[in-house]
């Protein structure tokens, strides 16, 4: 935990917040005790940049792009704020997967040092959102937007927490009431259509972002995998945008 809080502040202490170019990254401050962050839905080419090459766990490594993830991210902004009055903070990245991975740690999210900046931006704008909310909530949820292109009949919508460990000061606020109960965010969403499987994939369950992000004292972190028959149609875009918003309205509301 104290590694965390060191992290965060050194980010904050490095400049590395509120210079941030546009090309690198999208802020939009908030007023309500949400984070939204879609670190995979950029479409910037910086010139010269080496495209990514595996380092460590190949497994893992991506360099495709979640298209319409950063639509998507601005969209269920748009609707918190109008269902709330109030806009959540926004933290998209705009360069492109293939160049920077923003969801890694530094040390994996990129191949060549020039893309450092943009990462520390990055993450220095998302330190300075969490900074703000939990210094006026008791409680903050931070949404980490994704894509998948897994096919079904009904094509799952994933709820990634680490098997629960990166929502535990949700579970702390209201337990299985917000979480898995009935009222839950799995359940609401159930009931609006969505298929959302209670088993996540490894690879979809939660990376660096909401990993990282959770250690923060009363912050919530949840990695929501869209599929993508529901990210590249405007008008499916739109509708989960504002489904979701309605799910996670009383987990922002009440405290």
């Amino acid at each position: 935990m104290a590694l965390m809080l060191v992290c965060v502040g050194c980010l904050l202490a490095a400049g590395a917040v509120g210079a941030e170019p546009p090309e690198w990254v999208m802020v939009q401050e908030g007023r309500l005790p949400l984070v939204i962050t879609a670190p995979h839905g950029g479409y910037h080419e910086p010139p010269n940049w080496p495209v990514r090459t595996p380092v460590g766990d190949k497994i893992q490594f991506n360099l495709q792009d979640d298209l319409y993830t950063q639509e998507l991210a601005q969209e269920l902004a748009a609707a918190l704020q109008a269902q709330l009055g109030q806009p959540p903070w926004l933290v998209a990245g705009q360069v492109r997967r293939r160049y920077l991975d923003f969801n890694r740690p530094p040390e994996l999210a990129y191949t060549d040092a020039v893309a450092a900046p943009a990462w520390l931006a990055y993450h220095g704008a998302i330190a300075r959102a969490l900074q703000a909310t939990t210094a006026q909530a008791a409680h903050t949820l931070l949404l980490d937007i994704h894509g998948h292109g897994r096919q079904a009949q009904r094509p799952p919508l994933y709820l990634g927490t680490q098997d629960g460990r990166t929502w535990q000061a949700l579970v702390q606020k209201c337990g299985i009431v917000c979480t898995w109960g009935p009222e839950g965010l799995h359940a609401q969403l159930q009931a609006l259509g969505y298929s959302v499987p209670a088993v996540v994939p490894q690879s979809l369950n939660g990376g660096y972002t909401v990993r990282h992000y959770s250690q923060m004292p009363g912050v919530s972190a949840i990695q929501v995998e869209v599929p993508r028959v529901l990210r590249a149609d405007p008008s499916s875009r739109l509708q989960f945008a504002r489904d979701l918003a309605h799910a996670v309205v009383g987990l922002v509301s009440s405290d």
